[in-house]
């Protein structure tokens, strides 16, 4: 990337470990979701998400609890850290962005979304 390190190397998070957080953001308040559905949405099994899950919760960014009626449901919670370093990767992403697209034009932009938007959704209705 133009002007120094990738999104990922100034907030700390590598890719896997951002979408992982993303899932959990995208479940809204509370931003839990259990395992189980961590992975269908992920596209991983249920191992390499434990694996995951392991690496994130020892670095403090998401949190693993028993469900209280049934012991046998896990839930996978964001933390403040987790909240934080999603802040912080999406902040430096979104400089990373203003950089790489600084010499274009509002106009030039705009055009450049509306054909990304476009050839990313002919690859959705494939």
């Amino acid at each position: 990337m133009c002007g120094g390190q990738a999104p990922e190397r100034r907030s700390g998070l590598k890719h896997w470990q951002f979408k992982g957080l993303l899932k959990l953001r995208q479940a809204g308040p509370s931003y839990t979701a259990s395992p189980s559905d961590l992975a269908e949405q992920l596209g991983l099994t249920r191992g390499a998400l434990s694996a995951r899950l392991a690496f994130l919760a020892a670095a403090g960014l998401v949190i693993r609890t028993r469900d209280t009626a049934d012991q046998r449901r896990v839930h996978v919670t964001l933390t403040p850290a987790g909240h934080l370093a999603f802040e912080q990767h999406t902040g430096s992403e979104g400089a990373g962005e203003d950089a790489l697209l600084a010499a274009l034009s509002a106009r030039e932009r705009a055009t450049l979304a509306n054909l990304l938007r476009k050839v990313v959704h002919s690859l959705e209705n494939q």
